[in-house]
């Protein structure tokens, strides 16, 4: 079994206890109103009061300071984390300018996509990593994420990245796909998700598939009542059922699991188009879903747990 060191075990337990109590106080400040009926709703308002006016006069920016402080838990926490470019050069990212990275799968903390943003050698992409509103505004959570340079992925944010030309990182399968989580599977949710593909096409930008081997392996879960987990999704939550590293502590990832996240080559050919068709987009989707199959496919034998008898499900 992989033996965390000790700072990086306290570095997951910070960040993950900020992502979860934020969730909880969110929570209870969104429904004092209803509270209100049974209690007096004067201090959640206060605190709602005070929040904001905290982050106004100390308003969180993105840090590339913090970045490398964070950078070590990538290295110090699981069995393995390593990130592989195939067909594209890391070098060829530095300073570039109108790239989509398509990270797969979501799981259930991303644990992928967040060991990426803390790497150094993502840095260089110089991108904006999209991830819900939620983290961005809630109390404590938000004061990690921003600093990592987390963006909200809302439609109009995304709108506003993709016409200044900024590189942008985000995951495809959004809550759908960390609902679909299941432990040792390989699944990925695209239905429905041409949105970025049209603005890619309108805008000139050159799409990367990334998938992330082992994430499948860092939580265990459960996997019953989906329809009823899918509803949560409506209203932006992920209908998560599961368990980490420790009863006692569930949200800590099992270490155990060995990242490895590859890189693939941008879409060949795809050109810009002002004002794209149902048609151009369903093309280019379907070009993405084809080359995340090949990237699978091409890597499983080395990185999957499975080796080559790993297969990939897209819903």
């Amino acid at each position: 079994m992989a033996t965390p060191t000790v700072r990086a075990t306290a570095f997951y337990a910070a960040f993950l206890s900020s992502w979860f109590g934020g969730s909880f106080i969110t929570a209870a400040l969104i429904l004092c109103p209803v509270w209100g009926w049974f209690a007096d709703p004067k201090p959640f308002l206060a605190c709602w009061f005070l929040y904001g006016a905290y982050r106004l006069v100390f308003p969180i920016t993105e840090s590339e300071a913090f970045k490398k402080r964070c950078s070590f838990a990538s290295r110090e926490y699981f069995d393995k984390f390593e990130m592989v470019y195939d067909g594209v050069a890391q070098a060829e990212l530095a300073g570039s300018e109108r790239r989509l990275f398509g990270f797969h799968p979501h799981g259930i903390l991303l644990c992928g996509w967040t060991m990426a943003i803390a790497d150094e050698r993502t840095h260089a992409w110089r991108a904006a990593w999209l991830a819900t509103k939620w983290v961005t505004i809630m109390p404590l959570v938000s004061e990690w994420m921003v600093k990592l340079g987390v963006q909200a992925v809302q439609s109009d944010n995304f709108k506003k990245l993709v016409k200044s030309g900024k590189n942008v990182c985000m995951a495809i399968g959004g809550f759908e796909e960390a609902t679909y989580f299941e432990h040792g599977k390989y699944k990925v949710f695209l239905k429905g998700r041409g949105g970025f593909v049209k603005y890619c096409l309108k805008h000139g930008y050159r799409i990367h598939p990334v998938f992330t081997f082992g994430e499948e392996r860092t939580f265990r879960s459960v996997n019953a009542g989906l329809r009823w987990r899918l509803l949560l999704n409506k209203i932006s939550l992920p209908g998560v059922v599961f368990l980490g590293r420790w009863l006692w502590c569930p949200f800590m990832p099992i270490p155990d699991a060995r990242l490895t996240t590859v890189v693939g080559a941008a879409l060949d050919g795809m050109p810009q188009i002002d004002e794209p068709t149902r048609a151009d987009v369903a093309k280019w989707a379907r070009a993405y879903e084809d080359a995340l199959r090949d990237l699978f496919e091409r890597h499983r034998g080395a990185y999957a747990a499975d080796g080559d008898e790993a297969t990939l499900e897209v819903l």
